[in-house]
């Protein structure tokens, strides 16, 4: 049974940073890069060491010991192939790291578009005050109809009783 079987999602593709915060995510493509040093530092290694084995083969065969060169072309038989599986782990990793390069930036692009949307919103804030224009607009009409009124009525009163 896999992970998909188990969880009722598929599983997640390891490039994806999403929901990360974006040390945490900083950290994750640190691992994925030293992996593809590591794989490189490996693969460096089986070459020196495929080199040293091509070489005992032409001795072993200078010497005429068929016993010693079915040995070595066996061994160099193993590192070339460990050097195939390397290669393509390589190739792997470093597609990965250049996905995940790209999703630490757009990662962190967005964190801090946020804050500074965030940060905007409070210096404006800070500056102007949070202002809601609507109650006061209210109170102003009422007050201007309310005055309307009252002078209506003492021009009435005026009018009703001349002095």
């Amino acid at each position: 049974m896999d992970d998909s079987d188990y969880s009722g999602f598929p599983p997640r593709d390891d490039t994806d940073l999403e929901g990360m915060a974006p040390e945490a995510a900083k950290e994750y493509v640190l691992a994925f890069i030293k992996s593809l040093k590591e794989t490189q530092r490996q693969m460096g290694k089986c070459r020196e060491e495929l080199s040293l084995w091509e070489e005992r083969v032409k001795t072993a065969r200078a010497a005429g010991r068929p016993d010693l060169v079915r040995a070595a072309e066996e061994k160099v038989r193993n590192l070339r192939e460990q050097i195939i599986l390397l290669n393509d782990e390589e190739e792997e990793l470093r597609l990965k790291v250049n996905r995940l390069r790209e999703n630490l930036k757009i990662l962190q692009h967005g964190v801090q578009r946020t804050i500074d949307a965030e940060s905007l919103l409070a210096q404006m804030e800070m500056l102007v005050g949070e202002v809601d224009t609507t109650e006061e607009k209210f109170r102003d009409q009422e007050a201007q109809q309310e005055l309307e009124k009252l002078k209506k009525k003492l021009q009435e009163e005026r009018e009703d009783h001349p002095s």
